[in-house]
């Protein structure tokens, strides 16, 4: 039987890093409005307080579907996350249509919230699969892929790197 088991490696790059990738971008995604802030201020006319808005509402759908989601089984949660990735698509194109209410705009930041909330979900429900190391090993090295998104979302997407 375990003649048939796929390795490490191929889960690794079939599996745990395809979720990892999502999750960089999730956290890119979160990052991202206070450095864009000044270009949306002058650009589109939002306050602070609309900055607010549309940081909460991707959080709010986020952590929305976290209930519905966590529950799923491993294979149901993996073809959701499928399905979830592609509602971040329109969320994404709504918000860079153009020159937005910031009611829609953060209509469209909850679209992106819950898409990357199914690839969270996912991620943590099939991580099991993945290697034999503790979960927490899993999904330390989940959360480093967040965290190496977080630094992305800074001076790179400002626009003021010069590499």
């Amino acid at each position: 039987m375990t003649g048939n088991a796929p390795s490490f490696a191929r889960l690794l790059l079939r599996i745990f890093l395809p979720f990892a990738f999502a999750y960089f971008l999730s956290y890119i995604f979160r990052g991202v409005n206070a450095v864009i802030f000044p270009y949306l201020e002058r650009d589109v006319g939002i306050t602070a307080g609309d900055l607010g808005l549309l940081t909460s509402s991707f959080f709010l759908f986020f952590a929305g579907c976290m209930p519905v989601l966590g529950v799923r089984s491993t294979a149901t949660t993996a073809q959701g996350s499928d399905r979830a990735a592609g509602d971040r698509r329109p969320g994404s194109a709504l918000f860079g249509a153009g020159k937005l209410a910031a009611r829609a705009l953060s209509l469209a930041r909850g679209l992106i919230g819950l898409g990357f909330a199914g690839g969270l979900m996912a991620a943590i429900k099939i991580s099991p699969v993945v290697s034999a190391a503790p979960l927490g090993v899993d999904h330390g090295f989940h959360m480093m892929a967040g965290g190496a998104g977080s630094m992305a979302a800074t001076l790179p997407s400002s626009g003021r790197c010069r590499w």
